[in-house]
């Protein structure tokens, strides 16, 4: 189409406090990028597809496990309810 221009990813999208990065903190933060597996450096895929932040690299290597552990404790809470 012409005279048709294509927004920019991301622009105009409300940041979460999550992903707004801390100015007094220097320190780096890595997130696990679900779509390609992979971890990364800072805010560079789309939220959705971010977990994290972790304060290492290894950390947010493990994000998959510990949402597992996490999604397990939980529904362990979730049968015990109402008992």
């Amino acid at each position: 189409m012409a005279g048709f221009k294509r927004a920019k990813r991301g622009v105009g999208k409300a940041q979460s406090a999550v992903d707004t990065p801390n100015p007094t903190d220097d320190s780096p933060q890595f997130w696990f990028n679900t779509k390609t597996l992979k971890v990364e450096r800072g805010l560079k895929a789309a939220a959705v597809y971010r977990i994290g932040p972790f304060s290492t690299e290894a950390e947010a290597a493990n994000a998959l496990e510990l949402v597992k552990l996490r999604a397990l404790a939980w529904a362990k809470d979730d049968t015990g309810e109402g008992n």
